[in-house]
């Protein structure tokens, strides 16, 4: 991957965990991997009368990281909660 392409990629996962709900974790076992595959659908809302899961293939809000997105940012990054 080249540079500039690594640079954008880190930018976009930093980016998408920033507009996911972090502060719901603690509704799938502290599990920050769940939030940040649902992004930016906040799983206190009802999408089409049910709570929406992170495997959902459709949702509302269609900014989210998918498995391996979300593992890789969290594998190189730390969520920080003051």
């Amino acid at each position: 991957m080249s540079t500039t392409i690594k640079t954008w990629y880190d930018f976009v996962l930093q980016q998408m965990a920033a507009e996911s709900y972090l502060d719901k974790n603690v509704l799938f076992g502290d599990q920050y991997k769940s939030v940040l595959m649902l992004g930016s659908n906040n799983p206190d809302y009802l999408q089409d009368g049910e709570i929406p899961t992170p495997n959902a293939p459709i949702l509302d809000g269609a900014t989210r990281l998918t498995a391996t997105q979300a593992t890789d940012f969290l594998t190189r990054y730390e969520v920080i909660d003051n």
